[in-house]
């Protein structure tokens, strides 16, 4: 009987070693997949910030291009406007040189 109990003994601690060592292998490989859970949501988020910077780039690019050529229109407009102005000035100055040389000739008889 005591021989019995010791194999018996010996049965019970083999399994729980192997217990303990299969609880030490599954904690093992938790901690691996949790290292590549992280290493993944690391990745994962520099390709996000990376794909954010790019976007934020060309958005500010295109701004930049569309502001651009809103500034050259407006620019064309003014100077349209500038040379109407002028040449509407050129006019008036000219029409009004004639009624003043009008009104000289008549003040004076010339």
């Amino acid at each position: 009987m005591i021989m019995m109990k010791k194999t018996l003994l010996h049965e019970v601690k083999d399994i729980e070693h192997e217990a303990l060592a299969l609880v030490a292998q599954a904690k093992e490989d938790v901690a691996q997949e949790l290292a590549k859970i992280h290493t993944n949501v690391e990745a994962a988020k520099k390709t996000t910030e990376l794909k954010a910077a790019q976007t934020a780039i060309a958005i500010i690019a295109e701004r930049k291009r569309t502001a651009g050529e809103e500034a050259r229109e407006i620019t064309e407009q003014s100077r349209s406007i500038a040379l109407q102005i002028h040449q509407a000035a050129e006019k008036n100055r000219s029409r009004a040189l004639e009624k003043a040389n009008i009104l000289f000739r008549k003040e004076y008889d010339c």
